[in-house]
């Protein structure tokens, strides 16, 4: 959507999961082939930019040398958790989105590489997924000029980069094994899921021709299945038990858990660090010359999952390959009477959703459709969070940064 033309983008902050990825898990006595790890362009002919990618990649490869992974989706077949050249045509494209949103009018952000900070994972598909993100959003590519800071957090948590952030308290990690927990609970909920799982096991175990108790968890096999869902491949079938309840039999991982409380309080504490490294990144932007003017974090659904929950953003939908979560910074001029003012605006796979956060919820968004709030909002609600008080509630008196 349009935002007013008085308002003047100042810089954006990104969180993207990476693109589509081969199955973590195998399912026992699933035969299908492995996924092809190979880039493939030609549907996208219309878009140079796109038939370009796999070329400069490969060229680039051979002449920048890097001691982690390879630069792109290289290989005839996938290896576990492995970027498919299918994701990595997800990402440049999600970043082309956004180059020609922010470098051309009314915009016209000069982005280059002294511009563009870019954030990874310590893991093969989100490094990958920042490259080709990193492609579609610069106007050129220099893979030379591209430097990756790598994050050994999935959460980006880091008290250097920003300072106050809570990475680590007493009781974290029973904090964690609450919020596992609330997904079985008790009441007709759980017992409900329970007996859509069992449902959906047994018929599972049929078509591959093993015992349910071979099976792993309800989410180890939507992610084994990913594989016929997101490459068109003809499913594994049986003719006999179907689900005739019309609801879904299998969850794809413990949504129901994410409105839970012990959920919520998690994602408050385990986002803290990335919350402020955002906040403070767009407070950067309110003064001139600063860099960069594009962050990017590029992460994985246990990221954009409990930052969404802890944003207010939950909608029981869990984060899908290359969900891309924006944070814009805007100024309107002062006039004759009024200072300077700035506004946030949030958007989720380029929908604006700013009016559906917890900190600018009750009519505080700007009139007009605009889905703009007062960045001070914002910035108050994440250097005002009492997590380091939460944490000494959880077991020890002082919270502990690492």
């Amino acid at each position: 959507g349009l935002v007013p033309q008085d308002m003047k983008l100042l810089g954006a902050q990104v969180v993207i999961r990476h693109g589509d990825r081969a199955p973590l898990m195998h399912l026992p006595g699933d035969e299908a082939p492995p996924l092809p790890c190979l880039v493939d362009a030609r549907q996208f002919s219309h878009i140079p930019k796109l038939q370009n990618y796999e070329q400069v990649m490969a060229q680039a490869a051979q002449e920048y040398e890097l001691g982690w992974w390879a630069m792109y989706p290289s290989r005839p077949e996938c290896g576990e958790g492995q970027l498919t050249g299918q994701g990595a045509m997800q990402q440049v494209l999600s970043g082309l989105h956004l180059h020609q949103r922010y470098t051309e009018p009314p915009h016209s952000l000069p982005l280059d590489h002294s511009t563009v900070a870019i954030h990874s994972t310590i893991v093969s598909r989100t490094y990958q997924s920042a490259l080709a993100f990193a492609f579609g959003l610069l106007p050129e590519f220099d893979r030379k000029q591209v430097k990756v800071q790598a994050s050994h957090s999935f959460m980006f948590c880091d008290p250097e980069s920003a300072p106050g952030s809570v990475c680590h308290c007493p009781g974290f990690e029973s904090l964690r094994n609450q919020a596992v927990a609330s997904c079985r609970g008790d009441g007709t909920v759980a017992q409900s899921l329970t007996t859509y799982e069992a449902t959906a096991a047994k018929t599972l175990a049929r078509v591959f021709g093993v015992s349910p108790a071979a099976l792993p968890s309800p989410e180890g096999v939507m992610d084994g299945l990913s594989r016929y869902m997101c490459h068109s491949i003809p499913p594994p079938c049986v003719t006999t038990a179907t689900n005739s309840s019309g609801r879904p039999c299998v969850s794809t991982t413990c949504i129901d858990a994410a409105l839970m409380e012990p959920y919520l309080k998690f994602s408050v504490v385990a986002t803290h660090g990335l919350m402020m490294r955002i906040a403070q990144g767009m407070h950067s932007h309110l003064l001139p010359g600063q860099t960069p003017l594009v962050a990017l974090y590029s992460g994985h659904d246990t990221t954009l999952s409990p930052l969404l929950a802890a944003l207010g953003l939950n909608d029981q939908v869990w984060p899908g390959y290359a969900t891309r979560l924006v944070f814009e910074l805007y100024r309107r001029a002062a006039g004759p009477d009024v200072p300077a003012q700035h506004f946030v605006r949030i958007l989720l796979n380029g929908k604006p959703v700013t009016s559906q956060t917890v900190f600018c919820r009750a009519g505080s968004a700007l009139s007009g459709g605009d889905d703009l709030c007062e960045f001070e909002r914002f910035h108050s609600h994440v250097t005002s969070m009492k997590v380091h008080e939460f944490c000494a509630s959880l077991g020890s008196s002082k919270a502990q940064s690492m």
